[in-house]
């Protein structure tokens, strides 16, 4: 495994904890294209449709990415996420 001594360091609960962590993770980000597509129906320029989900996808992702980032840091105390 790649990230073996990481995994080391971290007790099973830890461990737990972050797998957990990303399955709410992936839940939010799904959950979160789905209930914001709708942005993008009202609109009837198929280019100007497809970029603004496209923005709305990355703000999804980039408003999770900094959640879990947080929520790993607390769980772990530090040892994730690694930069």
């Amino acid at each position: 495994m790649k990230n073996k001594s990481i995994l080391k360091e971290m007790t099973s609960f830890q461990i737990i904890g972050v797998g957990v962590s990303y399955l709410i993770y992936i839940s939010l980000v799904i959950i979160g294209i789905y209930m914001f597509s709708w942005i993008g129906r009202g609109i009837n320029n198929h280019l100007l449709k497809e970029t603004v989900q496209f923005i709305v996808f990355l703000l999804i992702l980039y408003l999770c990415s900094k959640f879990i980032s947080k929520v790993l840091n607390k769980i772990t105390g530090g040892v994730l996420p690694k930069e």
